[in-house]
């Protein structure tokens, strides 16, 4: 398989789910960024954002699966493909940062429509699908479902030996996963 590297969640997630559920340890191989897939002499490939999305308006592929929908079947938990993280540090105060990513994250989300109508012409799908997806599909705030998920698959990937140790991860509100 080539796995896109523009993702280390999205790779990590697919190592998993092939040791974990499939009980499989495929080879793999790295697919660049702006490398098109046809270009790869796997059986198979993980790829993400605006090109998974110009794929799969062709049509062309016979088998499409998408990792979140696996990771959820599997798990009857949702993924955390990305999230604001920042470094423990007993020399300064987190809260005002949080709070700032807090702020920018709820703009971002209460801007989304107008996003998507100013680039509408740069989109890889239809304007209607992508502003569903960006408030339907995405997850803009991490609550204990998310937690609790996040802390299986950091489980899973240093039981798979894909991450080195298992960090603990505490969140702005002191609770760790």
């Amino acid at each position: 398989i080539s796995l896109d590297v523009s993702s280390r969640s999205s790779v990590m997630l697919t190592e998993v789910i092939f040791r974990e559920f499939y009980k499989i340890d495929p080879d793999k191989f790295q697919l660049h960024t702006n490398t098109s897939p046809y270009e790869s002499k796997t059986d198979a490939f993980l790829i993400i954002g605006d090109p998974a999305l110009k794929l799969a308006t062709r049509g062309e592929w016979q088998y499409r699966y998408d990792v979140g929908e696996i990771w959820q079947q599997h798990t009857s938990l949702p993924f955390v493909f990305a999230a604001w993280i920042t470094c423990r540090n007993k020399h300064y105060n987190v809260h005002p940062f949080a709070l700032i990513l807090s702020k920018a994250r709820d703009k971002g989300r209460d801007a989304i429509p107008q996003i998507v109508l100013e680039h509408k012409e740069e989109l890889p799908i239809s304007p209607e699908k992508i502003e569903n997806y960006l408030t339907n599909s995405i997850h803009h705030k991490i609550e204990q479902e998310e937690r609790t998920a996040l802390k299986k698959f950091f489980d899973l990937a240093k039981f798979h030996k894909i991450i080195p140790k298992r960090n603990k991860i505490t969140f702005s509100d002191g609770t760790e996963v």
